[in-house]
């Protein structure tokens, strides 16, 4: 091993095809949604923020169908907000097809026609359009009519009589609704709908005592040391039991420190899962040293949205935000601890945070300190005005023994100028 050090845990981000062999626990799952998409011209994949939807797909599902039936694949993992979504995936479909550039002059839904047509002559291989992260499209202040164009080309392509031609749609369960208010006169995107449910603690302790065998230096956790900590990490509201379901990214991010820590010669402590996280985003800012509040910004205040959910940014937008010669290091810094995802896109990338998890702990986060600052402001001007209204007082206090002293000083003047002015009494005689 000669000093190379692994970490096995990704983090709050999903697996790629690169991370095959370190993908585990999701085997019958990938061989059943590979044949649901072959047998079926749009597939949609839903569930839980967490669940592991992009990682099925990237990790397991796409290089399978790569290897065994020599897909094409044509891939979105997020929808920048001013960029229009159907534009977006004709540019996609031109990169990842190699069909050169995009014809100016067409229409949106011409072009991607256009697009199929010209891949279909190419080459014979079937293609698997995925577009991960659906739901971004239906965010607050997303254009509604280019989000219903996106719908109608998706929906055009679901209809095309071209055989290999295959369409997954990802997006979060709770975006259903929405996405079917859409489409609701397009069978073909309703039909076939498959949900993807987060591993339970059981499962994911099998996959962390798996994973932790593969990194590099080998580590070996006891299961019945793992079992408390991954239900710390269950959903909320379910009993801690081995069949309760278990937050994904919160597991990843405790377990890519915890690895961390024994890696550095720690003791293997399990506890207080909540307080890791925490932790790990205050090391990922604390690398920066002086630009650690620069990166706190890019991440609160461009990275997460109103509602807790996560935005994209381009990396020119990213590096027009952070003060000047900061950005490489803050890039370079967050990606590596796996805080910040970069995709390419259209020779530069764009980045978000590593999971909407994640986000929700940045949003939370965020809120506390604002809420701590508040206090902190509330308890100095309550301070203030404690102590200008004790000046008040004594000042005033001073005020009224002032004017007590002088009217008494008056009042013994007064008495002492009778005493001068008083007549001499008759019968008096001097001596």
């Amino acid at each position: 091993m000669n000093g190379v050090s692994l970490n096995p845990f990704q983090g709050p981000q999903p697996y790629r095809a690169a991370d095959r062999e370190r993908f585990f626990g999701r085997e019958e799952t990938i061989r059943k949604l590979a044949n649901r998409i072959l047998a079926h011209p749009c597939v949609t994949l839903f569930g839980p923020s967490g669940a592991g939807k992009s990682s099925v797909m990237q990790a397991g599902v796409i290089p399978l169908l790569e290897e065994l039936h020599e897909f094409r694949t044509v891939r979105i993992d997020g929808w920048l907000a001013d960029e229009p979504p159907l534009c977006r995936l004709v540019e996609a479909m031109h990169a990842a097809l190699d069909l050169g550039p995009v014809i100016p002059e067409l229409q949106p839904l011409a072009a991607l026609d256009a697009a199929v047509e010209l891949a279909v002559l190419r080459s014979d291989r079937p293609i698997l359009i995925y577009l991960d992260q659906l739901e971004q499209v239906f965010f607050p202040g997303r254009r509604l009519e280019q989000t219903c164009m996106l719908m109608r080309g998706i929906g055009a392509l679901a209809r095309k009589p071209v055989q290999g031609l295959q369409v997954v749609l990802s997006l979060r369960e709770d975006y259903l609704g929405r996405f079917r208010d859409r489409v609701c006169e397009m069978r073909e995107l309703l039909e076939q709908g498959f949900r993807l449910g987060p591993l339970t603690v059981g499962e994911m302790v099998k996959v962390a005592s798996r994973l932790v065998a593969s990194g590099m230096p080998v580590q070996s956790w006891p299961e019945e040391e793992l079992r408390p900590l991954m239900r710390q990490m269950r959903v909320d509201g379910q009993d801690a039991k081995d069949e309760a379901e278990v937050q994904a990214a919160f597991a990843q991010i405790v377990c890519r420190d915890l690895w961390e820590e024994r890696g550095m010669g720690g003791i293997l402590e399990m506890a207080e899962a909540e307080s890791r996280v925490h932790r790990y985003l205050e090391m990922s800012l604390h690398g920066l040293g002086p630009h650690k509040e620069a990166a706190r910004e890019l991440l609160e205040e461009h990275l997460v949205a109103s509602d807790g959910s996560r935005t994209l940014m381009t990396e020119q937008q990213a590096r027009a935000v952070l003060p000047p010669g900061v950005a490489d290091a803050v890039l370079t810094q967050l990606e590596s601890a796996a805080v910040l995802h970069a995709e390419e896109h259209q020779g530069s990338r764009y980045f978000e945070l590593g999971h909407d998890w994640l986000a929700r702990k940045v949003f939370e986060l965020k809120r506390t300190r604002r809420e701590r600052r508040a206090r902190v402001r509330t308890a100095a001007l309550v301070g203030v005005l404690v102590v200008k209204a004790l000046v008040m007082v004594w000042l005033f206090t001073w005020a009224m023994e002032q004017r007590h002293l002088a009217q008494t000083a008056q009042l013994r003047a007064l008495q002492a100028e009778e005493r001068e002015c008083a007549p001499v009494p008759a019968s008096w005689s001097p001596p």
